[in-house]
């Protein structure tokens, strides 16, 4: 993969390798290692491992750290292995040592966390939509960032290169940042594409040359201004979205909770009874509860599916889940301070009964559609286990209808996390439901 640098390279050294065969790495083995380095340095593990296939990927193949004839691969301009490293500056690495995969891949560790420190010096620091209920607003500074996908936009388009052909929509070729950003979305399944392809959009209204950036006109290096060029720090990027933690953190919590942000049109997620990740044995329905067990994270043989599974308790039995269809008891969808909805239709138990076979929310605005979706309005049973239902919207009423449920008994309903089109956040409700 070409990496755009500003470096000319005016001599070329010719080493004697030793590199390790390519059978001594699997694909298991190589995100494993991934996964493991991304957390020691505090970056999310999905962006390393997109950025491994992005360097790396040739000929239908993903995390190529060997060539053909079993050397390591060393592109035209230096980059060097499975993270084609060609920053030697800002890594503690000889160029003969990056050629141990383990190396290579923490030396890209270390030019990430580098990249990283530029932001506000030499690149901008990026926002995203904070969790609280009202008027909508960014995240503070210390609500952990590095842990936010979408903050390592401008460090992942530095680790390529700070050039003009990495602005959005320059070129006809896809930005190196969003290729990667979509990588985690398809292959990642940490997000839907719309999402990627969101930030993208936004990115490419951002970028308008001689007021965000300017060039040098010569190497086309991108250079991004502070407010007035007095040496204050440059002024921060707003995308107007929630922001999407890392799933691949190696969770400490004993608690997991079922949910996802991969597809609008899905309200479950798949559960496997082997290790072996083929075919899954159940489906269950977002937020449901599950203890994680002292099991190593596992990988499947498929190249193209770039997240990890989770091996959890359910009932005594021991199960695994996708690290994409769980988010920690921390995470802002986990858990929240739930009002009392307050119909004047409940009982003196607070309990609305239906028989429609299904509930009516109505809103003061209208709810964005993004937000009309199993992670925002779900259904419990009084075991906690959560229900699968569909949703229609019409006018500024959502419509939540489950699957199966069992007459006279009781179930709640939450409402949570839900925006209007203006990204404004309504308070979280519950409210208890039978239906007969």
């Amino acid at each position: 993969m070409k990496k755009w640098t500003a470096l000319l390279l005016t001599l070329m050294l010719t080493l004697i390798a030793f590199p390790l065969s390519a059978e001594e790495n699997t694909h298991k083995e190589i995100l494993s290692k991934i996964v493991e380095v991304a957390n020691e340095n505090e970056i999310p593990a999905e962006i390393m491992i997109a950025i491994a296939s992005k360097e790396s990927g040739a000929k239908g193949e993903y995390f190529r750290h060997y060539d053909e004839n079993g050397d390591v691969i060393e592109t035209d301009d230096g980059g060097i292995g499975l993270m084609q490293i060609t920053e030697l500056k800002e890594t503690s690495y000889s160029k003969k040592e990056l050629e141990d995969i383990e190396n290579n891949i923490r030396a890209a560790a270390e030019v990430l966390n580098a990249k990283w420190g530029y932001i506000g010096k030499r690149i901008p620091e990026m926002k995203t939509w904070s969790y609280e209920a009202g008027k909508v607003s960014y995240k503070n500074d210390e609500e952990d960032p590095k842990q936010v996908i979408e903050n390592w936009y401008f460090p992942v388009m530095a680790y390529n290169g700070l050039v003009e052909q990495n602005i959005p929509k320059h070129s006809e070729e896809t930005a190196y940042q969003d290729e990667v950003f979509k990588s985690m979305a398809d292959q990642g399944q940490l997000f839907t594409a719309s999402h990627a392809e969101q930030i993208e959009s936004e990115l490419s209204e951002y970028f308008v040359k001689g007021d965000t950036y300017n060039t040098d006109g010569v190497k086309g290096i991108v250079s991004f201004p502070s407010d007035d060029d007095s040496g204050e720090e440059i002024e921060p990027v707003k995308l107007e979205m929630e922001g999407t933690y890392t799933r691949m953190n190696q969770f400490e919590e004993e608690q997991l909770i079922t949910f996802n942000r991969n597809s609008p049109s899905f309200s479950y997620v798949n559960v496997y009874d082997s290790d072996q990740l083929t075919n899954h044995s159940d489906t269950i329905g977002f937020y449901n509860n599950f203890s994680l067990t002292s099991q190593p994270f596992l990988f499947n043989d498929n190249d193209a599916s770039h997240y990890g599974y989770y091996t959890v308790n359910r009932n005594g039995e021991e199960e695994f889940i996708a690290s994409s269809n769980l988010i920690s008891t921390s995470h802002p969808y986990a858990n929240s301070d739930f009002s009392e909805f307050g119909s004047d239709q409940e009982d003196e138990n607070g309990v609305v009964t239906t028989e429609n076979g299904y509930v009516t929310v109505k809103f003061d605005e209208k709810i964005a559609d993004d937000y009309v979706s199993e992670r925002n309005f779900y259904l419990k049973d009084e075991n906690d286990t959560g229900i699968e239902a569909s949703l229609m919207k019409e006018g500024v009423e959502v419509r939540v209808t489950p699957s199966t449920v069992e007459k006279g008994e009781v179930y709640t309903l939450y409402v949570h996390k839900v925006r209007d089109e203006e990204g404004n956040m309504a308070k979280p409700v519950k409210q208890k439901v039978k239906f007969e």
